[in-house]
């Protein structure tokens, strides 16, 4: 259920339960959803580090209607009057999308479609600042078209950030004891195999939890023009310029 923390309600009846949680995010097409808002330009997302040297691949979940079906049952919920929405002592499972006016509607429509099929209702409320409903605490979901993931580098500060008591990025206010627990085995790992098994077993918490739902990364798309020669475009820094460019003879 909902829980109110120093004065804040997080989540709602619905997100809060895993089990939804868990429908929702095994209910989406990864690759529908690239080819719908990418043009296919973009990978299937699943974690918090996708292919970094610590990513666990356990944490993959499969697009699978009939599995989130079984989850919503397993939450109690049922179609019980036929309107095709699943419901619960009477109320049906009904789920708000935040995002930014001006924002393109492409993600959220997508999902609406998608979770229609397992019989959640999905509703899109356009703001003109989403930043105040996020600081609140009071949403159900909201869409991040640029929410960043673990870099190269050490990922225990994300973690934190991201999903520990008190983190300053926890906007949904987020608790795992199990979680907590993992976070201190990284203050204590000192050798990379530790930090790698803590890393490996904190995204396997966060696939089981789904606090947040990754979906897909979008590739950067880069036009050069022909006079050029010796162009190298980067991953992450793709608009550094070198001086080993040159113009074509």
């Amino acid at each position: 259920a909902a829980e109110e923390i120093d004065g804040v309600t997080y989540g709602n009846d619905f997100t809060s339960d895993a089990e939804v949680r868990r429908a929702i995010n095994i209910g989406i097409d990864r690759e529908e959803m690239i080819q719908n808002v990418l043009n296919g330009y973009g990978t299937p997302a699943y974690s918090v580090c996708d292919k970094m040297p610590w990513y666990n691949e356990e944490a993959e979940v499969e697009y699978d209607l009939d599995k989130a079906k079984e989850c919503l049952e397993a939450a109690g919920y049922s179609d019980s009057d036929g309107d095709g929405i699943v419901d619960k002592d009477g109320e049906n499972l009904s789920l708000t999308i935040s995002i930014a006016n001006g924002s393109s509607t492409a993600v959220s429509e997508t999902l609406q479609d998608m979770w229609k099929q397992i019989g959640v209702d999905v509703q899109i409320e356009m703001l003109e600042n989403v930043s105040d409903k996020r600081a609140s605490g009071d949403f159900d979901m909201l869409v991040s078209p640029n929410w960043q993931t673990v870099n190269a580098g050490d990922g225990q500060k994300y973690l934190m950030n991201r999903w520990s008591d008190g983190g300053s990025d926890n906007y949904s206010g987020y608790h795992s004891d199990e979680f907590q627990s993992v976070l201190d085995k990284l203050d204590a790992a000192f050798t990379q195999e530790d930090r790698v098994s803590a890393f490996v077993e904190a995204q396997q918490i966060l696939a089981d939890d789904a606090p947040a739902i990754w979906m897909y990364a979008n590739d950067n798309v880069t036009l050069v023009n022909s006079k050029l020669e010796n162009v190298t475009v980067f991953p992450i820094d793709y608009y550094l310029v070198t001086n080993k460019w040159t113009l074509a003879e």
